[in-house]
């Protein structure tokens, strides 16, 4: 997502102090503070969890270059015993931290989130939980569409269940998920403690919509544990940021004086799985007229060496110094299967494959809102965009997030969803409810890298008045942002022919 106070202020650093409340309705989206390190204005951001496992750190500082200097250090490697991290030594910071001396954040909704407590004889480590969240359990687009669902239907075939037999595992996925990711969600169906903690969270959604059913966003702390149980032992890398001293629990008590340990993101681990063999079957559809025979099947290894969903990124020559912002990060996220057998079975079955072919062009035109239409007409206008799921601006901003961390694409920009403007006689792109109320039309654009091309994109949001408007321009260069509101203002707006835009454009 992009960040509002880099783009607006390209010259400063900021500092990243806090990480708030996150949004419980997919796609969990996080409210963070940065600070500009030199006014120590504060400023609230919004982080996707993939954005957070790495990219972003609390306590470094960045630019709208990226990364400008880390104040981490690294741990390759901290034991964790038994029954370290249990809900019995998870405690909100503000019950652990001295705020006085703490020096990265005097935000309340920070001091408000949990996180777990583990001692040594000199350190006290400390967990925060969207640490453990984003590690485990915000880890793809599918797995975090089935959190906020409660239901594991959309990942494996629920009704074929799961058989786990001595050390052995045996279940059927969906193609939903990629194959690093099988054995971390294999192990949330098959734990019980994985599974409660999994659907803890879907439980605090359902709350809170009883409870406010108007609801549309429902920040919140977010409580997720480890997704194993208690009594296994298991070691962790990971960055640490050195704090102040803490409470001992008790604030009527004295300070402890070991050294406070903020754990700040998991890039390894060694924790325990519920098998030591996987015995997997994934079903995948094939067309019969490509020749292909039906029930054939396949076996396929996974390799069982460390795997990055996320992946090390690396840097893309930029194809022109003209760039919008770009955010490039080195991140770790490795995945150790190495102690799993894992054997999986391919079987394909026949599917009937439709084409839809239509002579009739798209419809491309705009027309004006008349000036007397009612309000009950542009409300039922809303309503059956909601009983049809239209696909909203969001689902394209998340589309676009969801594209770029699946094929780990470094050289993108993205846009915030903006207001499209209008020149003010034109009502064309905005619904007038009454004479006191507007509701503006919506967009977004940017570029991504993609196979040595660049792709430009531009999306304008669509619904039962609106007609459908997503672009993509395959191109060698960076679209400008006068470029892009050329296109807009000429076509979106005036309602131009896709020929002359092109040729106004000079579109490659």
């Amino acid at each position: 997502m992009t960040i509002k106070c880099f783009n607006n202020y390209p010259d400063k650093k900021f500092k990243l102090v806090a990480v708030n409340d996150i949004n419980y309705i997919y796609p969990h989206r996080y409210s963070v503070t940065f600070q500009d390190i030199e006014s120590l204005e504060k400023y609230e951001e919004f982080l996707l969890p993939e954005q957070l496992r790495g990219k972003y750190i609390i306590g470094n500082i960045y630019s709208i270059n990226g990364l400008e200097k880390e104040n981490q250090s690294k741990l390759n490697n901290l034991y964790i015993p038994k029954r370290k991290v249990t809900h019995k030594n998870s405690f909100r910071i503000k019950d652990c931290i001295n705020l006085e001396d703490y020096g990265l954040s005097d935000e309340d909704r920070f001091y408000e989130q949990n996180c777990f407590i583990y001692e040594t004889k000199k350190f006290i480590f400390m967990i925060p939980n969207h640490v453990v969240a984003n590690r485990y359990y915000f880890i793809s687009t599918s797995i975090k569409k089935a959190l906020s669902k409660g239901s594991f239907e959309s990942l494996y075939y629920k009704e074929k269940g799961y058989k786990l037999i001595d050390d052995t595992l045996y279940i059927t996925i969906k193609n939903t998920l990629r194959p690093e990711q099988v054995p971390l969600i294999a192990r949330m169906i098959s734990d019980e403690t994985s599974e409660k903690n999994f659907l803890f969270f879907f439980q605090q959604i359902s709350k809170h919509k009883i409870s406010n059913p108007n609801y549309k966003d429902i920040f919140k702390p977010v409580f997720l544990g480890f997704p194993f149980k208690n009594n296994e032992d298991f070691n962790i890398k990971c960055n640490i940021l050195y704090l102040n001293n803490v409470y001992s629990y008790d604030k009527f008590k004295s300070y402890d004086l070991r050294k406070v340990i903020m754990i700040t993101h998991i890039f390894e681990d060694t924790i325990p799985y519920n098998f030591k063999n996987l015995k997997l079957k994934r079903f995948q559809e094939i067309n019969t007229d490509n020749g292909k025979k039906n029930n054939e099947t396949e076996n396929r290894t996974i390799n069982k060496d460390t795997h990055s969903p996320s992946g090390k990124t690396t840097t893309v020559k930029p194809t022109s110094t003209n760039l919008p912002s770009r955010e490039i990060f080195n991140v770790n996220n490795n995945y150790n299967f190495s102690k799993i057998n894992i054997d999986e079975k391919i079987i394909e079955t026949e599917t009937k494959i439709s084409y839809n072919t239509t002579e009739d062009e798209a419809d491309t035109s705009f027309d004006d809102l008349p000036e007397d239409i009612d309000k009950n007409v542009i409300e039922k206008l809303l309503d059956d965009d909601l009983k049809k799921d239209c696909f909203k601006i969001e689902n394209f901003y998340d589309l676009i997030n969801s594209f770029i961390n699946e094929y780990q694409i470094n050289n993108y920009s993205i846009s915030d969803i903006i207001d499209l403007e209008n020149h003010e006689e034109s009502k064309i792109n905005k619904f007038y409810i009454d004479s006191e109320k507007e509701i503006p039309r919506k967009l977004i654009y940017g570029y991504l890298s993609y196979k040595n091309f660049i792709v430009n994109f531009i999306e304008v949001e669509h619904n039962t008045y609106w007609n459908k408007s997503t672009w993509y321009f395959i191109s060698n260069n960076i679209f400008s942002e006068s470029k892009i509101h050329s296109i807009l203002n000429l076509y979106i707006i005036n309602n131009q022919s896709i020929k002359q835009m092109i040729e106004d454009n000079k579109l490659e």
